[in-house]
């Protein structure tokens, strides 16, 4: 009897484990269209941009949850770890915005299309509860389990690929698919390439590069080999669009993850060489970005460019100049970058055969520390000219003289979105309710802000102005949780870093249907990661296996009883 019994449950066992397999199939190619299919698909053209991504949104994410839904109804629901506690609180998050939209001082707002703002936005973003619940469905489908994560990389990686070349071809003077059709606003942006790719405005673009820079290099440091080759050119793809459209948000996430990628090398020797040749190819994306000269950017005169694009379908070149440029001055200090970062990879090899000893994670987060303060004090303190802009506005924000026009009027939204949220700190005003809410303000108490914001331009102070403090914790809580998590694990930390990208972004930009819907896949899937820390244990053997107890030398600890 005992012996049936054993049969029966080893073949439950299996029976069980092939639909987890086809559960995490199911959420890989998901996951791959989300992150690779999703940026691509439009109406070729960036008239309505926002309203084309949100109804593909709306389509893709319903076929997500009926999916996972289908494979859950077969029995896999009890193979989920419902009681994790990081994504409860993000559950719990969405629930107070689904009461701030009954009782947000604002919740009455109606849109300019005849609706309330609170459900289906403010007509410009789409950022309301109905677009929150399709975020709420992401994360929670994609937090079940851990996909397959090879075929959704794949994916994901021929998408930066095709984006890659839509804007190459841009820059080359194309006008790729049509994107910018025959009207004089977006005959100025064909001039100053304000919108870009297959997203529209380069803020998107850049939200967009945050989660996929972290995520195909991390991919590649973390998990190595021939299987994961694909990830490497798709990650200096990604590196090489943050350098080219300059959007300053983005290069500080991207400066963030490159810091993310040296502590984890510090911590883990196994990851030292493939991190040495992350780093060696990110120097030699900067070099070429040096080297390539864009007059919408850069300010050349009189350049030796590519010749215009006569054939192109709609608005014609003036002259050419709008090309990318290759510059003739080629100098030594151009080349310093990719001559470092070239003998980095040279070194790699050696490291990868000598790693060293690891260095405890204590002292790492410490020697963070300081350098952070340090080169705050030295930002306050140091005598930094008016002439350095983004630095010397920081510079007088941090010794008390801020200015409303500070960051292209950013400083003052933020100052006057705190004042908005003092009053309503509870409930706040509603999902997506900013821009009403703050035009009216602007006219009452005569505001000198010259920008139109339908957004206060940073994703936390959004939050507490719409939902009330106690949904700005729980969205803390909950994703800082969810991040550090996932940084401490082999194969959860492409998912940490990309998320802490997109947040250190979202400080200096603010949530958008175009590129959202991506981050809260990507958190999902930081969720589903388990809950150990092995950046705290060493490793012997194989990077990532446990097999015995050992020291920080990789040696095996000697027992006490001898």
């Amino acid at each position: 009897m005992s012996e049936t019994a054993a049969r029966q449950r080893s073949r439950m066992g299996r029976r069980r484990g092939r639909r987890e397999e086809a559960l995490r199939w199911v959420l890989g190619i998901l996951g791959g269209l989300w992150l690779g299919l999703f940026p691509l698909i439009s109406r070729f053209s960036y008239v309505r941009i926002t309203q084309t991504k949100w109804e593909i949104a709306m389509v893709l994410g319903g076929v997500t949850l009926l999916a996972v839904l289908i494979l859950l109804a077969l029995g896999l629901w009890r193979s989920v770890r419902w009681r994790d506690p990081a994504r409860w609180l993000i559950v719990g998050m969405f629930a107070w915005m689904a009461l701030t939209m009954v009782l947000g001082s604002a919740a009455d707002t109606v849109n300019e299309q005849g609706s309330l703002a609170v459900w289906m936005g403010n007509g410009k973003r789409n950022e309301g509860m109905s677009t929150q619940l399709c975020y709420l469905t992401l994360f929670l489908c994609f937090s079940l389990l851990r996909p397959k994560l090879r075929p959704m990389l794949i994916i994901a990686s021929a998408g930066m690929a095709v984006f890659f070349g839509v804007i190459m071809g841009q820059y080359a003077g194309y006008n790729v698919l049509g994107f910018y059709p025959g009207f004089p606003w977006y005959a100025n942006t064909r001039i100053t390439y304000e919108f870009q790719g297959t997203m529209g405005q380069i803020d998107m673009v850049s939200g967009y590069l945050c989660i996929m820079s972290p995520l195909l290099l991390g991919w590649w440091v973390a998990q190595g080999g021939r299987d994961g080759w694909y990830a490497l050119p798709a990650g200096a793809m990604s590196v090489l669009l943050s350098l080219f459209i300059d959007v300053t948000s983005g290069l500080l996430a991207l400066l963030a993850c490159m810091g993310l990628l040296v502590c984890l090398m510090l911590c883990r020797p196994e990851y030292r060489r493939r991190g040495l040749v992350v780093l060696g190819l990110v120097l030699c994306c900067f070099t070429v970005r040096k080297l390539t000269g864009l007059p919408w950017l850069d300010g050349l005169a009189e350049p030796w460019c590519l010749p215009p694009r006569t054939d192109a379908p709609s608005l014609p070149l003036c002259g050419g100049d709008e090309a990318v440029i290759f510059p003739w001055n080629v100098s030594l200090k151009k080349l310093l970058p990719a001559a470092l970062g070239l003998a980095l990879m040279a070194v790699s090899p050696l490291v990868g055969r000598h790693p060293g000893r690891a260095i405890r994670l204590r002292w790492v987060v410490l020697v963070c520390a300081v350098l952070g303060v340090a080169c705050v004090l030295g930002v306050a303190l140091a005598p930094i000219p008016e002439s350095m802009g983004t630095l010397w506005e920081l510079h007088e924000v941090l010794n008390g003289r801020m200015q409303d026009s500070f960051g292209s009027e950013r400083w003052g939204i933020w100052h006057h979105t705190l004042l908005v949220a003092r009053e309503n700190l509870l409930f706040g005003t509603g999902p997506d309710t900013f821009y009403a809410v703050m035009k009216q303000y602007i006219a009452d108490n005569g505001v000198a802000i010259v920008q139109n914001f339908d957004n206060p331009h940073n994703l936390f102070l959004s939050v507490l102005m719409q939902n009330g403090l106690p949904a700005l914790v729980l969205m803390l809580a909950g994703m800082v949780w969810i991040v550090l998590r996932s940084l401490g694990q082999r194969s959860g930390f492409m998912f940490g870093a990309a998320a802490a990208g997109y947040l250190v972004q979202g400080f200096f930009v603010f949530s958008n249907i175009i590129v959202t819907p991506m981050f809260w896949v990507v958190l999902g899937m930081a969720a589903a990661s388990d809950g150990r820390w092995p950046l705290r244990a060493p490793v012997s053997g194989v990077p990532g296996q446990r097999k015995r107890r050992c020291d920080r030398t990789g040696r095996k600890r000697r027992s006490r009883k001898g």
